[in-house]
C-alpha cells in the first residue's frame, strides 16, 4: 500500500504523506537533533487486513498486551467470517475493531451497490463475531477516503451505515519488502512525522502480517525513543 515514488537510495524522492499531500526530500536527510521530536505527542497504532494470518495476529496482540497499548484493527469481513473466534480476541483484549471492507477491493472505483455490499456484509460479520457495531471504515489503499478526494458513493454508503471514513497520518510501509516496520524504514517514517510538525496525535498505519508481528516490539521501542507516548483510538 505504498505511495512513495523511490529511485536510487542517493536520489531525492517524492513522498505522499498520510494526509494525502506530497513532499520532496532525500531519504535519511534529517537533523540528528530531531531524536526527541515526539516529545509531548501521541501515536495511535492501527492495523489493517486482519484477522488473518492468525499467527501474526496472536503475536501482535501479545506485544500490545506486554506494552499495555490499545490499538485499532480494521478487519476484512471475509476473514472475520472464516475466523470468528480469532476476531473476538481483538475485542477481548480491549482493542477497537472497525470496517476495512469485505474483500479488500478499491471502493473508489466500485459501484455504489458494490460498496454497500462490501461494507454492510462486513458490519454484519463483525457484529456476529464480536457483538460490536463498527463505527469507522478505512477504505483499502485509502482510496476515496482522503480529505479533498472523498468518493461520493463511498460517502453515501458510509452515511447510511453510520460509519466515519478515516485514513491515516503515518504509513509504516510495512507491506514493502522486507515486510514489517523494520529499521530500514525508520528514516522514511521519521520524515513523515517531521513533515507534519503541527500535529499532536498521529494514526500510524500497520498491517496484520508476519513481518509486522516480528518487528513490532522494536518499532514500539523506537517510537518511545523518539519521545512519543501511546494514545487510544478515538471513539466516533
Amino acid at each position: 500500500m505504498s505511495n512513495n515514488k523511490k529511485r536510487d537510495d542517493d536520489e531525492w524522492v517524492d513522498l505522499k504523506l498520510g494526509n494525502g499531500k506530497w513532499t520532496h526530500h532525500k531519504p535519511g536527510d534529517h537533523d540528528s537533533g530531531d531524536d526527541g521530536f515526539g516529545e509531548g505527542k501521541k501515536v495511535v497504532l492501527t492495523f489493517d487486513d486482519g484477522p488473518a494470518p492468525v499467527g501474526a495476529l496472536k503475536d501482535i496482540l501479545k506485544t500490545l498486551r506486554h506494552d499495555d497499548i490499545k490499538a485499532e484493527f480494521f478487519v476484512i469481513g471475509s476473514e472475520v467470517e472464516e475466523n470468528p473466534q480469532k476476531t473476538k480476541m481483538i475485542v477481548r483484549e480491549g482493542h477497537d475493531i472497525q470496517n476495512h471492507s469485505w474483500s479488500h477491493v478499491n471502493l473508489a472505483t466500485a459501484s455504489e451497490e458494490q460498496v454497500r455490499l462490501e461494507l454492510s456484509q462486513t458490519q454484519d460479520a463483525i457484529a456476529d463475531a464480536t457483538g460490536v457495531t463498527a463505527t469507522k471504515v478505512r477504505p483499502p489503499f485509502g482510496a476515496g477516503g482522503f480529505e479533498g478526494n472523498i468518493d461520493p458513493e463511498l460517502a453515501a454508503v458510509a452515511a447510511e451505515l453510520d460509519l466515519d471514513i478515516v485514513t491515516w497520518d503515518i504509513d509504516s510501509r510495512d507491506t514493502l519488502v522486507p515486510q514489517g516496520p523494520g529499521p530500514e524504514k525508520y528514516s522514511d517514517i521519521e520524515n513523515q512525522f517531521l513533515q507534519q510538525p503541527d500535529k499532536t496525535e498521529y494514526d500510524i498505519l500497520l498491517h496484520v502480517n508476519e513481518g509486522t508481528a516480528a518487528e513490532l516490539p522494536a518499532f514500539i521501542a523506537q517510537l518511545s525513543e523518539w519521545g512519543f507516548t501511546f494514545g487510544e483510538p478515538e471513539i466516533s
